[in-house]
């Protein structure tokens, strides 16, 4: 575990890890598949030094994959901040001009779903699993985009190259539920490195909120940035809370979200985790099979809904009876 948070802080700083695979060319495949695996060892053993060759130039490869990935990525935050200055400054054009049909009608719908998107991020900050209060601000068809957080158990939804996704109120749970686990790690973490608080303090957490100031709101969409940060690691001895801005991109349904896309830098959350020496790899890897998994009461109101929607018939929940009898039903 030390080594690998090792790997992850000299990538953060150097410029490598983030891609770091081995690649295997084409052409060599070929080639070895036509010389046959005896002929590869004796090639090996005649010559030890292209192999280890092969091997440097791999990894500069990756490398450089590495490295511009990075800058893509960089790229790809800063033209959205463009976005949402060139949406600002013409929201603001339009308003001196009195183009808008709306006037103060359009600033009060702004505001409203910026309340909305604010009310997102909270729940899902704090790993709810009410779907009554998910319901009051996302649609049932919503997909949530993000990208990759290395240092939380992500077994949840679709892995693309750069991105995870996110469909269904489901997944969007599930997920919340990780992010809190991260939360429960950090909290356990600290107390180790600091030792027991000489007082009781409230638990560690995670506050959310975005800026209606800075938020361009065009027909159904908002671009608005937004902040999240840790609430007690400063109470429990470390110097600094650990802080992560980003942007979100959200197109709207219904006044309800449909769309989400969030725009932040896990490598920066990633490399003052490790600072804090509050991110615990083994657990990461432990709870990679469970940490995507609601609590037995959430499951349970979830049975309970997909009861009541066949026919409204009068059954049991599954969760709360014994194994010998949920069988028969």
């Amino acid at each position: 575990a030390a080594a690998a948070a090792q790997d992850i802080h000299d990538g953060s700083d150097s410029g490598e890890g983030e891609n770091d695979f081995d690649e295997y060319d084409d052409e060599d495949a070929d080639a070895a598949a036509d010389a046959g695996p005896g002929s590869r060892k004796r090639a090996k053993a005649l010559n030890p030094q292209s192999a280890s060759a092969k091997a440097e130039q791999t990894k500069l490869r990756n490398r450089e994959h590495a490295r511009s990935t990075r800058k893509r990525k960089k790229q790809y935050v800063e033209q959205l901040k463009k976005q949402v200055a060139e949406l600002l400054a013409k929201q603001q054009q339009m308003a001196n001009k009195g183009e808008f049909a709306g006037g103060p009608a359009d600033a009060a719908r702004r505001a409203r779903r910026v309340a909305v998107v604010r009310a997102f991020l909270v729940l899902r900050v704090d790993g709810s699993v009410d779907r009554e209060a998910w319901r009051g601000v996302v649609d049932d068809a919503i997909k949530v985009t993000l990208p990759h957080t290395p240092y939380r158990a992500t077994n949840v939804g679709e892995h693309l190259p750069a991105v995870r996704r996110l469909r269904g109120l489901d997944q969007l749970l599930r997920d919340g539920v990780s992010v809190q686990r991260l939360v429960a790690m950090m909290q356990r973490r600290a107390e180790l490195k600091k030792g027991p608080p000489p007082r009781p303090l409230p638990p560690l957490e995670l506050r959310c909120d975005a800026t209606e100031t800075e938020a361009a709101c065009v027909g159904e969409r908002l671009m608005a940035q937004w902040r999240c940060e840790t609430r007690g690691l400063v109470a429990r001895g470390f110097t600094a809370e650990i802080v992560v801005d980003g942007l979100v991109k959200v197109k709207f349904h219904n006044e309800k979200i449909r769309e989400a896309e969030l725009c932040f830098d896990a490598l920066s959350v990633g490399r003052q985790l490790l600072e804090h020496d509050v991110l615990d790899l083994d657990v990461v890897r432990a709870e990679e099979a469970v940490a995507g998994e609601l609590p037995p009461t959430a499951r349970a109101a979830r049975w309970r809904a997909g009861a009541r929607a066949r026919r409204g018939r009068r059954v049991s929940c599954p969760a709360c009876l014994p194994s010998s009898s949920y069988g028969r039903h």
